[in-house]
């Protein structure tokens, strides 16, 4: 009984968000051609921040107004899958959980690139046990260079686990990036004093604050001089137990669907075509 009770209440979990992927997918095709940052493309990189004790799903969401395939990979990690998608309907991949970031301040190779065909729109969810959440992915061609975090504040009472968080992913080699974080780090920055980290593609680079306590929201994550201008690379923003992430220009509103929609604004969409 409790098993049969288990698997309805998952089914339903996913009948759930799969039904307001579809109605989101409706939303965005109606306004891409007014958008200024497109969200459907055939590239795209993103990242899994921490989720609490460690995500127990992480999951690709691949939409797609007409028939294509292509592939969901960690370059980095060795692991690759392929993938199909019908006309006006959605895929859901299995990624493995080593994609999943933890702690801050490290350099890993767990960048997760999806590449089609024809154009789709990418969303990832995180899951485990009391969180489960979900983010729109920006093609690699609407990425920025700049960024302002925009974060949650941790979550105090849970023994210092859920702190703030944000997470930058390489989308080139040669990404050189400066970050001002807003608050002081777990791994040791101080706030409003700027530090550099070199990272080459599919490489990630994942923050938490200090303490649960404080917020990075505000932190400034920028493309050094050197790194230039060609170099986009990926932001999300967040908290260990929930996070949501959606880079767009600054002139222009988030449009994120998860609720309470945070993450990270792109201040300068990159020019060059990567």
């Amino acid at each position: 009984m409790f098993s049969q009770l288990s698997y309805r209440t998952d089914m339903n979990r996913w009948r759930s968000l799969i039904l307001t992927v579809l109605t989101l997918l409706s939303t965005v095709a109606s306004a891409q051609e007014s958008t200024v940052i497109a969200t459907r493309g055939k590239r795209f990189w993103t990242g899994f921040m921490q989720n609490g004790f460690g995500a127990q799903s992480l999951k690709v969401h691949i939409l797609s107004r007409s028939a294509t395939s292509g592939t969901v990979s960690l370059p980095l990690n060795g692991w690759t899958t392929n993938f199909t998608v019908s006309a006006n309907n959605v895929t859901v991949i299995d990624v493995p959980t080593i994609a999943e970031n933890s702690g801050s301040g490290n350099i890993l190779p767990k960048g997760v690139l999806i590449q089609s065909t024809d154009s789709i729109n990418v969303f990832i969810s995180s899951f485990q046990n009391f969180t489960h959440d979900a983010s729109q992915v920006l093609p690699e061609s609407s990425l920025g260079n700049t960024y302002r975090v925009d974060a949650y504040q941790g979550l105090p009472n849970f023994n210092n686990l859920h702190k703030s968080e944000f997470l930058v992913v390489a989308t080139q080699d040669g990404t050189q990036i400066r970050i001002t974080p807003s608050v002081n780090t777990l791994s040791g920055q101080s706030a409003n004093v700027p530090f550099i980290v070199d990272l080459n593609a599919g490489q990630s680079y994942q923050i938490q604050a200090a303490t649960d306590q404080l917020d990075l929201t505000g932190t400034l994550v920028e493309a050094t001089v050197e790194s230039g201008t060609c170099r986009p690379f990926v932001v999300l923003g967040g908290c260990v137990p929930r996070y949501t992430v959606l880079a767009t220009p600054a002139t222009r509103s988030s449009n994120s669907w998860c609720p309470s929609p945070r993450g990270a604004r792109a201040t300068t969409p990159h020019p060059c075509t990567v």
